[in-house]
């Protein structure tokens, strides 16, 4: 019997929706996105281990923002904020761009303590990342949580909307907009979470490959 993966991604979005709302009124601790220092699967403990034994992220903005927070070395930083000046995130939303913004996020989130990452420059960023997220939401898979069928396109949908909400929580330029999206989206998909309100997914082509992108840190 084949593994439900998508049942799995599912779990990993929701998981990330669950932390969407909470604590905007405090300081956020960061990195808030997938890895944290203990963590046994993708904490900064074990993947700084991964890095000393030759493995490395990946060549791309949440790559070398990675490498910056395991190595400390600020040339990953700088490289990664240069490339966030010079280019933007998709301007279109959805199935085909989603792992442009979950990348986006994570070099947001694991980049925000940095020295360097002027504020004119995540107020940029954070505003296209709860651009795209209000667009997201607009689609007819979204828009009514109720008959949301959680297949592989949809789920990709939640994961992008999910990561740059996530991203930029607390981030002062976009709180309050953001704030009442997150509640929102909180909860009407929470509400829509019942085994009686949702489909059961079946296994398909390449979802094993997108569970390993969100559920992981961008190393392995």
């Amino acid at each position: 019997m084949k593994p439900n993966y998508t049942a799995q991604i599912l779990i990993c979005v929701l998981l990330v929706i669950a932390t969407v709302g909470g604590a905007s009124a405090q300081k956020l601790a960061r990195p808030r996105l997938l890895i944290g220092e203990n963590d046994p699967f993708t904490g900064l403990t074990i993947l700084r281990a991964r890095y000393a034994n030759g493995m490395r992220p990946t060549d791309d903005i949440a790559g070398w923002s990675l490498s910056y927070l395991l190595t400390k070395d600020e040339s990953f930083a700088n490289r990664a904020l240069d490339e966030m000046r010079r280019t933007h995130p998709p301007e279109k939303v959805g199935s085909r761009t989603y792992m442009d913004y979950v990348r986006w996020s994570l070099a947001f989130d694991w980049l925000y303590e940095y020295r360097e990452f002027d504020s004119a420059l995540k107020d940029r960023i954070a505003n296209e990342l709860l651009a795209a997220a209000e667009r997201m939401f607009q689609d007819h898979a979204l828009a009514d949580p109720s008959l949301t069928m959680y297949h592989n396109y949809t789920v990709r949908f939640l994961t992008l909307a999910s990561f740059a909400l996530t991203a930029i929580q607390g981030h002062a330029a976009t709180e309050p907009r953001a704030a009442a999206r997150s509640v929102s989206h909180q909860q009407k998909h929470s509400e829509a979470r019942s085994p009686a309100s949702r489909s059961s997914p079946e296994p398909n082509r390449g979802a094993a490959g997108i569970r390993r992108c969100i559920c992981r840190a961008p190393m392995l």
